[in-house]
């Protein structure tokens, strides 16, 4: 073997371990709230009892997700100078410039709750804070808070007679349009003009209530998806996959990040032994889990994910992409045959419902078993079982991030993952792997074409 076989996420994490924010923001403005819904947390375990006092230099970490460290700093009254000299001091200090990217602050977030009673919403210490990160190359996000109290403002006044909650909530949203771009946004597009640069930011409602049990997904889509990509732009993508891996709102970004860390790295040398050199198929198998499992970063006390139960589940389905037709029938007795063959794609058809029926009762094979113990080769079996096992396990854990709670911190459990396979096991499995081998077939024959001779 000329090297190890380590996973990507390993360096990358060695590098830079946890995304460092600064949430800047009065006491109230619901920065907790935000913390815990995005990086999917219980709120309890980021808090502590001097939250909002303590020195802006101590890192408040959570057990339930490693990946991310935290620096809270109150907001700016009038004439507090002290503190906004200790935020812009933090500023410089953990500057890209001055200390490694594992050190360096990777973005703030500034929270100014919405006013819904008048007043300011930027204060000059805001934008003061703005300015300087700027300046530092530190991407900021200005997160408007608490959206929904302006609204229960308005419908106190709303006459209601005759409506229905619905159009009450429409009347409401409407009338809250104009003051909301009046207090917040005319501001931020002023300090924009003055800055000359587009201030990026989000308006989010209701993350505090608990009579929304649901947080609102559409802002923090927003908010995780802007943060990435003001952090790559500014910080590199390592900072930004780092960033990836600890939000646990978004499952896109997931997939976005799985590909780029994992799939990435592997794609461009599946069609040849040079990544693999003397290692066996089920070696790489076992790398790519880990580094697929490293980057979705569930929060899994039990090791559900890396042990060899869940491993062993997503195989038996990465193998119906492998072996030939021939070899594939002869796993299934002549009551399941009809149903196998809809499911693995032979007659171009997709998953049926009874699909979930033939992996429950499928195991890993002993044909399988004995061919991931073959050293890595470039056959077209070992790239669709590659690629099989690649794009099902990606795919696994997209359904199992649907069926966790939505309240943090969203632990995994071994039922989770039963329902996770069960809802990949009736979707559309067939085109997967028809796909995974229609691409191959297209590879072998690139590989084998002749070439042309000129004339």
């Amino acid at each position: 073997m000329s090297e190890p076989l380590v996973p990507e996420t390993e360096r990358i994490l060695r590098d830079c371990p946890q995304f460092r924010v600064l949430v800047v923001g009065k006491s109230g403005a619901g920065k907790s709230s935000l913390i815990g819904h995005t990086f999917g947390v219980d709120v309890k375990s980021v808090s502590t009892d001097q939250r909002g006092k303590c020195s802006i230099n101590t890192e408040i970490l959570s057990p339930q997700n490693s990946r991310f460290v935290l620096h809270d700093s109150m907001g700016f009254e009038p004439g507090n100078v002290e503190n906004l000299q200790d935020v812009k001091n933090f500023i410089s200090e953990r500057s890209r410039a001055r200390v490694t990217l594992k050190e360096c602050l990777h973005a703030i977030w500034l929270c100014i709750q919405v006013p819904y009673a008048g007043g300011r919403a930027l204060e000059t210490g805001d934008e003061e804070v703005v300015e300087f990160a700027l300046t530092h190359k530190v991407p900021v996000v200005v997160v408007f808070t608490q959206h929904d109290r302006l609204l229960s403002m308005i419908n106190v006044e709303l006459p209601k007679p005759g409506r229905t909650p619905e159009e009450i909530y429409k009347l409401c949203a409407e009338d809250a349009r104009p003051i909301f771009q009046e207090r917040c946004l005319v501001p931020l597009e002023q300090l924009s003009v003055k800055l000359n640069v587009e201030l990026r930011w989000v308006c989010t409602s209701g993350l505090a209530s608990k009579k929304h049990p649901n947080p609102d997904r559409e802002a923090l889509y927003d908010l995780v998806k802007t943060t990435c990509d003001l952090v790559q732009k500014d910080m590199g993508v390592d900072a930004s996959m780092v960033y990836g891996m600890a939000q646990r709102a978004s499952a896109e970004l997931k997939i976005k990040t799985s590909v780029e860390v994992g799939m990435k790295r592997y794609w461009a040398g599946l069609a040849s032994s040079a990544h693999f050199p003397g290692w066996t198929l089920l070696e790489c198998l076992e790398t790519v889990h880990k580094e697929i499992t490293a980057t979705w970063n569930f929060y899994d006390p039990q090791d559900d994910l890396i042990n060899n139960e869940f491993s062993d589940q997503v195989k038996k389905i990465a193998q119906l992409a492998t072996p030939d037709e021939s070899e594939a029938k002869s796993w299934f007795n002549s009551e399941d045959r009809e149903a196998a063959e809809t499911w693995i794609g032979f007659f171009g058809a997709t998953v049926a419902a009874n699909a979930g029926l033939i992996i429950g009762t499928l195991g890993v094979t002993a044909w399988f078993g004995k061919f991931v113990l073959n050293v890595y080769r470039n056959t077209p079996e070992t790239l669709r079982c590659f690629m099989a096992y690649l794009i099902d396990l990606t795919l696994v854990l997209h359904e199992l991030f649907y069926v966790l709670p939505t309240t943090s911190p969203r632990t995994v459990t071994k039922e989770n993952i039963t329902e996770a396979f069960k809802r990949y096991s009736d979707s559309d499995l067939g085109r997967v792997h028809s796909e995974v081998r229609r691409y191959v077939a297209a590879q072998d024959l690139k590989q084998h074409r002749p070439r042309r001779t000129s004339k």
